[in-house]
């Protein structure tokens, strides 16, 4: 059996999922990519033709037809309303589109119409949907695709865990209690909440809150940090080799999101990093966040300074829970590993395969 997977950004997400795709059955997997991203090892481009970068969902594939005719399933990660899904299911291909959005009914009056237009079509004649979360999956079935068609829940791009006998009782030299963010530092991503939790924490003299990504409220949330006197460290945008040793000299991780009308939270790479870093990880009632994190998490009200500042308290202050919680976070973020991932991956596509030949 062949699958052909379309990543539309490959320089920009790791794809460790594709690689780990490697079953001991008979499937072989071919990664593709559009003619105008960057060179990619193991992907092969496909022509191209339309928008790119950020507008990469109105792109479609005229040689689609020939190109992937051999191929029993089609892979493609990106949105069910893409033009590139609907061209593919246009031309009578076994088509699986890899979903992440979880509000389906946003932007202009002129995108919406245009998005149920494309939804109306392409969902009953999908080979299959995978879905970065269980928000996308219900919405998917809410707007006409069949009970009866394959779906997973799985994310297409997350980071290659390190495996790590992690030490969970992290020893301190300074006595202080680390607390960590790993973000874009906007309104949306909630730093300014995390902030004020930490001011009034019990433990606030105690904090060290290290912020790290970039954007348009750094320079207010330094400012407020003086303000509030407690102690921030923004060094700015790292690689992720830098944030994985960061992530291995905390204590606690928090995402700490807040909703907005067309933006809510996906899925969260940092919270599986951080769980990944046996971090416990405290998160807001945001999106599908609650879900990353599972029975390992801490969730709490958002938008909600004194919630967030009493849920911090509890593990700051409690070492056991702090390791309990540290061992659980491990188990939850192995279930995201790419191994575990492709593991799903395969057997979905073997179901896909199936059920578009009956």
């Amino acid at each position: 059996m062949k699958v052909a997977v379309i990543v539309p950004r490959p320089k920009q997400q790791d794809l460790s999922i594709w690689r780990s795709a490697r079953p001991a059955t008979q499937l072989s997997i071919e990664l593709f990519s559009p003619s105008y991203a960057d060179d990619t090892p193991h992907a092969r481009k496909i022509r191209t033709v339309g928008l790119k970068g950020e507008h990469a969902v109105w792109t479609f594939y005229p040689t689609a037809g020939r190109t992937f005719r051999e191929f029993d399933v089609l892979h493609i990660q990106s949105e069910p309303w893409a033009l590139s899904v609907v061209w593919a299911v246009a031309v009578g291909l076994p088509v699986v589109a890899h979903v992440a959005d979880n509000i389906y009914w946003h932007g202009s009056q002129f995108e919406i119409r245009a998005r149920r237009a494309a939804l109306r079509y392409v969902l009953p004649r999908l080979a299959g949907l995978a879905s970065w979360n269980p928000t996308g999956l219900r919405l998917a079935h809410q707007a006409g695709l069949p009970r009866t068609t394959p779906t997973l829940i799985a994310p297409a791009d997350v980071t290659s865990l390190r495996d790590s006998n992690l030490v969970l009782e992290r020893v301190r030299q300074d006595g202080r209690r680390h607390v960590v963010f790993v973000g874009r530092l906007a309104p949306e991503k909630g730093p300014d909440v995390l902030l004020e939790a930490c001011s009034l924490s019990k433990s606030r003299q105690d904090i060290v809150l290290t912020m790290l990504g970039d954007g348009p409220l750094r320079q207010t949330l330094v400012r407020r940090a003086q303000e509030l006197d407690v102690e921030l460290r923004c060094p700015g945008t790292l690689s992720r080799d830098q944030v994985s040793r960061v992530l291995a000299t905390q204590d606690v991780a928090v995402v700490p999101s807040r909703a907005l009308a067309s933006v809510a939270e996906q899925f969260s790479r940092f919270a599986v990093e951080a769980m990944a870093a046996g971090l416990p990880t405290i998160v807001a009632a945001v999106g599908d966040v609650p879900w990353v994190v599972g029975n390992a998490g801490l969730v709490v009200p958002p938008e909600s300074p004194t919630s967030l500042a009493e849920a911090l308290d509890s593990l700051l202050h409690d070492d056991d829970e702090r390791t309990r919680r540290s061992k659980l976070s491990l188990s939850r973020a192995r279930e995201f590993s790419p191994a575990a991932v492709a593991d799903k991956l395969d057997m979905f596509w073997q179901e896909v395969a199936a059920w578009s030949r009956r």
